[in-house]
């Protein structure tokens, strides 16, 4: 019941809540607060790595395109290419965290204005624990347990890992909500437990849709 939950929940977000306003929820403060503050940043890696993905882009207006992204995480650095299934380089770029993107090859239509900015914001949304301060509170009667973390002009709210499924939910400066991530599959590499299958979606007139599956995970020496 709880996986077909998740799948209605998908299908909604992608079908449904691109256009439509949600607001941030106000929460109950959550007691147990010694589990919660291990297992809300799992999903996210400390470490370098180098990640490999197949990503479908699926726009609000329907159109999309499949393509694969090297992903490489080190330190404070991000770095970034899309390709086309044949290999070659459609976008790259670079950008060491809270600094200018540095663009090195865009080719239509990753050149479109603003499209640099937003991918680097989904790569944090996957891969970058979120900063701020936190909270730990409960959503719900069930009291399911949140993690929300208050940055100027952001509200993250992370679910953490609940039978094999993980959820973030972003809010901007208006508290309306922006992105959310829902992780569908884990699988471990290294030692280390990775997301596999996973969904982010964009939301607003402008929103998308990213469906994106781990083909590879190397852990940088």
């Amino acid at each position: 019941m709880k996986a077909l939950g998740v799948v209605l929940l998908l299908f909604l977000l992608s079908s449904c809540m691109l256009n439509e306003s949600v607001y941030l929820p106000e929460l109950k403060p959550f007691s147990s607060a010694e589990k919660v503050g291990i297992t809300c940043e799992n999903a996210f890696v400390q470490e370098p790595w180098q990640f490999v993905h197949s990503i479908h882009f699926e726009m609000v207006k329907g159109h999309g395109t499949t393509v694969v992204g090297v992903t490489v995480l080190d330190e404070e650095t991000i770095k970034v290419a899309l390709m086309g299934v044949e290999g070659f380089i459609l976008f790259e770029a670079e950008q060491l965290l809270g600094k200018d993107i540095h663009v090195r090859r865009a080719l239509p239509p990753f050149d479109k204005s603003g499209f640099a900015a937003g991918l680097m914001r989904d790569v944090q949304t996957l891969f970058v624990p979120p900063k701020g301060s936190k909270q730990l509170l409960v959503e719900g009667s069930n009291e399911i347990p949140v993690c929300r973390y208050l940055e100027e002009g952001q509200v993250t709210d992370i679910f953490p890992e609940q039978d094999s499924w993980y959820k973030i939910n972003i809010y901007g400066i208006d508290k309306e909500l922006s992105r959310t991530l829902i992780v569908e599959e884990f699988v471990e590499v290294d030692g280390r437990r990775l997301p596999e299958v996973f969904q982010l979606t964009a939301l607003g007139n402008l929103g998308y849709v990213l469906h994106m599956k781990l083909l590879s995970a190397e852990r940088i020496q």
